[in-house]
């Protein structure tokens, strides 16, 4: 059951994106962590403002943590892509976090798992 902190929001794919996969450079998850990531899966939405019409993706938090957090789609979206994910927190708060991608990697044959750093609500 969706909440209604996401009403009006729709799955479909507005716009095509790029397919990026480890035949073209994907880079792993880094190993190194300043602040340590918890396990949390949500349902989540991804938006995509960078494309016009923005791009909305559904799909599931696995792990966040104060510098980011990682998702499961059904898209590849490549690194550097700005990108804002909203999920709801583990205390069931609806949370925005605006990010770019790190790494992107296939997790499954229609599922890929994105590396998200958080960003500054003004950094490009």
């Amino acid at each position: 059951m969706m909440n209604s902190a996401f009403a009006g929001t729709t799955s479909a794919l507005r716009s095509p994106i790029p397919v990026y996969s480890s035949a073209t450079g994907n880079a792993a998850p880094p190993r190194n962590r300043r602040t340590p990531r918890v396990a949390h899966r949500a349902t989540c939405r991804v938006f995509l403002p960078e494309f016009a019409p923005t791009v909305e993706i559904a799909g599931e938090t696995r792990d966040i943590s104060r510098e980011g957090l990682s998702v499961v789609l059904s898209q590849t979206i490549p690194p550097g892509v700005l990108l804002e994910a909203h999920f709801f927190a583990p205390d069931g708060e609806p949370s925005r976090v605006r990010g770019r991608v790190v790494y992107c990697r296939r997790v499954m044959a229609d599922q890929y798992e994105l590396g998200i750093a958080t960003v500054a609500r003004g950094e490009k």
